[in-house]
């Protein structure tokens, strides 16, 4: 009895054309990982700039609400006890500042919390009623420019005090 394969040798495959084939396939696989490993890579990044974007924007926004609740002046304005640079704070005692490269709040009860690390920039520009021209002086204060900066990603907002509307 002679076997099926025997009676048809064209249907096998040869050792060459095995060897031929895994060779191909072997160089496509090298020329492929390269390009994965840089997807996997980008990928990485690209959660990591999030990541640092997620953290700036949360400390921007709690900075933000502590000045939306800025009790108004006597004379106009607003009622801060400090108007720094890189800090500010309320007569109640809440605070924001930048120390080293620590973003902290101070919600008034003498306990500090961090908000965010690794700061590079926290710059805030006291801005009267004209919208351009910068203050120090908490009665001419109608809004405040807030930028927060880390590993080159700046965030920016501005705050419009509650206080400036007209009362009923």
């Amino acid at each position: 009895m002679t076997h099926p394969n025997r009676s048809n040798p064209a249907r096998a495959f040869t050792l060459i054309e095995l060897i031929a084939t895994m060779l191909v396939l072997g160089i496509a696989a090298a020329s492929i990982t390269p390009l994965l490993m840089n997807l996997t890579d980008t990928a990485r990044a690209s959660r990591e700039r999030y990541a640092v974007i997620d953290g700036l924007h949360h400390a921007l926004d709690r900075a933000a609400r502590v000045l939306r609740e800025t009790p108004p002046g006597a004379g106009g304005g607003v009622d801060l006890a400090r108007a720094e640079p890189n800090a500010f704070a309320l007569p109640d005692g809440r605070s924001i500042e930048l120390l080293d490269d620590t973003l902290w709040l101070d919600p008034g009860d003498g306990s500090t919390w961090p908000l965010a690390r690794g700061i590079e920039t926290f710059l805030v520009r006291y801005i009267q009623s004209d919208g351009v021209t910068e203050t120090t002086d908490p009665a001419t204060m109608q809004r405040v420019a807030l930028l927060i900066e880390r590993d080159g990603l700046p965030l920016t907002t501005v705050v419009h005090f509650r206080t400036s509307e007209a009362a009923p």
